[in-house]
């Protein structure tokens, strides 16, 4: 018998390491949404990461989400276990968050070769010149008015799980943050050598829950996170763009995010990409960039074609010649080419650089407890499409009814914002009485692109067949070996 002994004692030292690996998860976001709604558009995202952290029983976890929505909130409860920590989604919250776990980085509980994934879902804010990243919503929230500022939320911003980020990777342990909000693209500057990235778009694009939903699903045990995002990106069909962290990841993006880039925006009257983009591109030397763009997109599109055509021998007198299909891709960029040229040529005749105008905006407010203080850049089109008499009234409305002491700044925050704004807004139109009539004629020219969000999304469906090209091209050509934090992280 003790002959025996000492091979399985061995053995058993032996595999111990890897058995006692740990799997961590920091899950935050819903915020932003209405106040007044009971249910959120996050609802699919935290039933599926539910099922995710149902499916690795043994990780430690906390789910911050939501605050104040009656169907999310029992959502949390019903599809979490009771082991998870729970809590709302305030930037009180964050700031726990990310001192629980710099605490477990720092006190040795989280170990080398443990794994520590970060979960965002929420709605996401363009970059803003001093951060790395974006910022996100938090549940404090009066009612967003522009999905790209995210006005009337209150932010917190994703640079500061960079102290986390060099501790994991200070200590050992693996690193991954998935992104699932608008303008996710921008947190691709938190990866290193040690942490993977994922993004549910580019830095200049809305996501949409379809990709958060399918890399759910992805996520099951024995994948790594390169093959789930893989997979979730070939699933999803919306006109996003989304983005991992691997150097393949890195070489597809540089060669075709800025190209195609427009033609999945889409006109929208509220949150709308597609007009901004083409009212600043209506210069010459801009057109003139965007042909270049154009024609390197469809020599890429081309090339990719080609190189992977395969001759597959049927009979010995017979053969099937197959490869990648993406005429109906070049054939719907082209389609939506002109549509753009034409609007572009009606803008130009416009006189409407002057709209681009910025007017900085100081908020302040304050309660015995809490302030806000933050500026705001107007675009003197930002002031011209924004009903500010509607918006001070819901604010209003809902300050009256609002028990909660950060909320209720919140709120107050976006009256005097508004406020500011609608006096602002009157001192233009006083000055430039012309701007009417500009901006008349701009609603006429918007006429003619409404029904364009299925196009784009034809064009995201067939971009997913590009990409995937594109990757495992780069893949086997360049990086077949490359031990990247993605490939590294196993589910």
């Amino acid at each position: 018998m003790k002959k025996h002994l000492i091979p399985l004692l061995f053995l058993s030292l032996s595999v111990s390491p890897l058995a006692l690996s740990k799997d961590f998860l920091m899950a935050i976001g819903a915020g932003g949404e209405e106040p007044t709604k009971t249910d959120t558009i996050f609802d699919d995202g935290i039933k599926g990461l539910g099922e995710f952290v149902k499916r690795n029983p043994d990780m430690v976890a906390d789910i911050a989400f939501n605050g104040g929505h009656s169907v999310t909130t029992a959502l949390m409860q019903s599809e979490f276990p009771a082991n998870v920590g729970k809590s709302d989604f305030l930037a009180t919250d964050y700031r726990r968050l990310i001192a629980k776990y710099k605490a477990k980085l720092e006190s040795g509980e989280m170990k080398p070769g443990d794994q520590f994934m970060i979960y965002v879902d929420s709605h996401g804010a363009e970059k803003q010149d001093e951060f790395k990243t974006h910022s996100i919503a938090t549940s404090a929230t009066s009612g967003m008015a522009n999905l790209n500022t995210l006005e009337g939320a209150q932010l917190v911003d994703l640079d500061q799980l960079e102290v986390l980020r060099d501790l994991a990777r200070a200590k050992g342990v693996k690193m991954a943050i998935i992104d699932g909000s608008c303008h996710s693209g921008n947190t691709l500057a938190l990866a290193d050598d040690n942490t993977c990235v994922i993004s549910a778009t580019g830095p200049k694009h809305y996501g949409y829950g379809p990709f958060v939903t399918s890399l759910n699903k992805a996520m099951t045990p024995g994948k790594t996170l390169e093959e789930a995002f893989l997979q979730a990106r070939e699933d999803d069909y919306t006109p996003n763009l989304p983005m991992i962290s691997t150097t393949a990841g890195g070489d597809v993006n540089y060669t075709l995010y800025k190209k195609i880039t427009p033609f999945l925006y889409h006109f929208d009257d509220t949150n709308d990409k597609l007009m901004p983009y083409l009212k600043s591109n209506t210069s010459q030397v801009a057109q003139c960039i965007a042909n270049n763009n154009f024609a390197s997109l469809m020599r890429t599109i081309n090339r990719i074609e080609a190189l992977s055509v395969t001759t597959k021998k049927i009979l010995f007198f017979t053969t099937k010649t197959q490869g990648l299909d993406l005429s109906e891709l070049k054939s719907l960029l082209k389609d939506y080419k002109k549509s753009m040229e034409l609007v572009t040529q009606k803008l130009s005749s416009l006189d409407l650089d002057r709209l681009q105008k910025v007017e900085s905006i100081p908020v302040k407010a304050s309660t015995s407890k809490y302030e806000v203080k933050y500026t705001r850049d107007l675009t003197w089109s930002d002031l011209m499409n924004s009903d500010y008499d509607k918006l001070l009234q819901q604010t209003n409305e809902r300050l009256a009814t609002e028990t909660d002491p950060l909320k209720k700044v919140s709120y107050m925050g976006s009256i005097d914002l508004y406020t500011k704004a609608k006096a602002k807004k009157e001192e233009v139109l006083k000055n430039n009485p012309d701007l009417i009539t500009a901006m008349n004629s701009e609603a006429d020219i918007k006429k003619s692109i409404t029904s364009n969000y299925f196009t784009a999304n034809k064009i995201a469906v067939q971009e997913r067949k590009l990409y995937s090209a594109l990757y495992k091209k780069a893949q086997r050509d360049n990086y077949p070996n490359e031990k990247n934090p993605c490939r590294n992280f196993k589910l």
